[in-house]
C-alpha cells in the first residue's frame, strides 16, 4: 500500500487525548495523510525559491518578456530615426526583365519594366543603374555567359532609348545561375535603380 514520506503535519487547533487520539473535527482544511502531504522528489535547493516554484521556469519568462520589450523598443527606435532622417537614401527599387529560352528579344512585358526602371532613374538624377543579365544553366558555361552580356546590352539600349543618361547605367553579365524551381527565373535582367 501507499506510504507518505512525510508524517501528518499538525496544526494549533489540533487536541490531542492522553492517549494520542485527534479529538478536533475532521475537515477539507484537517491535513491528513494525503497527496498534499506527499514529499516531492528529491529537487536540487537551488532550482526552487521557498515557495517550491521552479526557479529557471520564472527566470526565463522574465528574460523572454524583457528580450520582447528590448527588441520591440529597438524597433521603435530605428524606424523613428530613419523616418526623421530625411537625407535617408530611398529604397531603390529592383525591377526584373524575363526571357524567354535561348533569347534576348523584349516583349511588351519588358518593354514596360524596363520603361519604368528609366522613369525612376530618370526621378532620381544622380543615381546609378545598374543592369545585371543572367541566363539558365542549359547551354556551354561560355554560351551562357555570351546570352547573359547580350540580354543585359538590350536592356541598357532601351533603358537610353528611354532617357537614362548613359554614363549612369552600369552592366554585368553573370552567366548561368541557377533556379529554385523553373529556368524561368534564371533568363532574366536585373535593374537596380538607386546608389552613388
Amino acid at each position: 500500500m501507499f506510504e507518505p514520506r512525510n508524517p501528518p503535519v499538525e496544526g494549533p487547533n489540533d487536541r490531542r487525548t492522553r492517549d494520542g487520539a485527534n479529538t478536533a473535527p475532521t475537515s477539507i482544511f484537517h491535513r491528513t495523510q494525503s497527496a498534499v502531504d506527499i514529499a516531492p522528489p528529491a529537487v536540487d535547493a537551488r532550482l526552487t525559491d521557498p515557495a517550491g516554484e521552479w526557479l529557471f521556469g520564472r527566470e526565463r519568462e522574465s528574460v523572454m518578456r524583457r528580450l520582447g520589450v528590448l527588441l520591440s523598443l529597438l524597433c521603435f527606435t530605428l524606424a523613428s530615426a530613419h523616418a526623421a532622417d530625411p537625407s535617408a537614401p530611398a529604397a531603390s527599387p529592383r525591377l526584373v526583365v524575363f526571357f524567354q529560352e535561348w533569347s534576348a528579344a523584349l516583349d511588351d512585358a519588358a518593354l514596360a519594366v524596363i520603361s519604368k526602371a528609366a522613369d525612376a532613374a530618370k526621378a532620381q538624377k544622380a543615381s546609378l543603374v545598374r543592369v545585371n543579365g543572367f541566363a539558365d544553366p542549359t547551354g556551354s558555361r561560355r554560351a551562357n555567359e555570351l546570352l547573359s552580356e547580350l540580354r543585359m546590352q538590350v536592356v541598357i539600349d532601351q533603358l537610353q532609348t528611354d532617357g537614362v543618361t548613359p554614363s549612369h547605367i552600369l552592366g554585368r553579365g553573370h552567366g548561368s545561375v541557377q533556379f529554385a524551381l523553373t529556368s524561368q527565373e534564371s533568363r532574366r535582367v536585373e535593374i537596380s535603380v538607386g546608389g552613388p
